[in-house]
């Protein structure tokens, strides 16, 4: 259970950010292009990073135990 307390001081928190006035700041021109530099950055680590751990992927899912044992029944029909 959470104390009574707790509540009152996220509820004031939250009033208090709820009342605050404009701030009257701008974002230049170049943190759009930070943000979408940062995104792109991103993207090709979550790539790079896949490509490199492909194989322990398809291993989790089970393909490659498939493989495996096609492989085993194709050894046992040639040695027959």
């Amino acid at each position: 259970m959470i104390p009574n307390n707790i509540y009152k001081k996220c509820l004031l928190t939250l009033l208090f950010f709820s009342i605050i006035s404009n701030a009257h700041a701008y974002i230049d021109p170049g943190t759009g292009s930070l943000l979408i530099q940062g995104l792109l950055a991103a993207i090709a680590g979550a790539m790079v990073t896949i490509k490199i751990y492909w194989h322990r992927i398809l291993t989790f899912f089970g393909r490659k135990r498939d493989r495996e044992k096609e492989n085993q029944e194709n050894m046992n029909s040639k040695e027959e």
